[in-house]
């Protein structure tokens, strides 16, 4: 098994009010958004599709007139869309066989359209609760006429290597990853459940849907990692992004 980390833009976002409410609220922080492609059995995976690329000419896109314009100002260039990082990895969106949807907010579902061939995977839960709350999940880049989601009833092992584990908290439903690789290494793909190693250390989860099962979530993937001698992996911290593997180099 291969896994790449893509890297596909940023968010200039108000850290208090995104990340750690009642701690650093008007700082301002450059977070990193990534997706990653698991290669395994013959078979293309996408980890999360990243921002779609109309926010390269226009990062208003998804928030002007909302409550989070000014909290979240998406950052891209053209390398920063996944379809130009998979086409340096020579893979085409029609090579895409499965794409992991941890949850469905705009950073990590913006691509899903161009990937018409996939099976996407989410859990059900979050799937419902994203249709019923347009404002926080907008449909267009997830309720794209013709795309296959095939939904999920909970944790399971989804291919040797791969398991699917629940950890609501940041939004109902959301799904972490662990990969498991021959060598030994094990990788817990904590996506949003922890979004900075901050929040983990100082336990600030009052920026989540629901701070206690955040917690929750939170202290189970640390005693998994630590129990496992996993690494730990960051929805958006920017100085553990300092630190990993990016494509077109890679974990194996």
């Amino acid at each position: 098994m291969r896994f790449y980390v893509l890297p596909v833009g940023n968010c200039e976002d108000d850290k208090g009010k995104v990340f750690t409410p009642g701690k650093d609220e008007g700082v301002r922080v450059v977070a990193p958004n990534w997706a990653g492609l698991i290669q395994t059995q013959g078979l293309n995976i996408l980890l999360d599709t990243g921002m779609h690329p109309i926010h390269i000419e226009n990062p208003d896109a998804t928030f002007k007139g909302t409550q989070y314009e000014e909290l979240i100002i998406p950052m891209m260039n053209k390398e920063d869309s996944i379809l130009y990082q998979l086409e340096l990895l020579k893979i085409k969106p029609e090579d895409i066989d499965f794409v992991i949807n941890t949850h469905l907010h705009f950073d990590h579902c913006g691509c899903n359209s161009f990937f018409p061939n996939a099976t996407f995977l989410v859990q059900r839960e979050h799937y419902r609760y994203a249709l019923d709350h347009p404002e926080s999940f907008p449909p267009k880049y997830f309720l794209i006429p013709g795309l296959n989601y095939h939904l999920l009833d909970g944790e399971t092992t989804f291919l040797p290597g791969i398991d699917f584990i629940c950890c609501p908290g940041h939004v109902p439903g959301m799904m972490c990853v662990i990969l498991r690789f021959n060598n030994g290494r094990t990788i817990v793909i904590a996506s949003d459940a922890i979004s900075l190693k901050e929040s983990l250390i100082d336990d600030l989860w009052e920026g989540f849907w629901n701070p206690v099962l955040a917690k929750n979530s939170a202290k189970r993937l640390d005693a998994f990692a630590s129990a496992n001698d996993a690494e730990l992996f960051f929805g958006h911290d920017p100085d553990w992004w300092k630190t990993i593997k990016v494509s077109p180099e890679y974990y194996e």
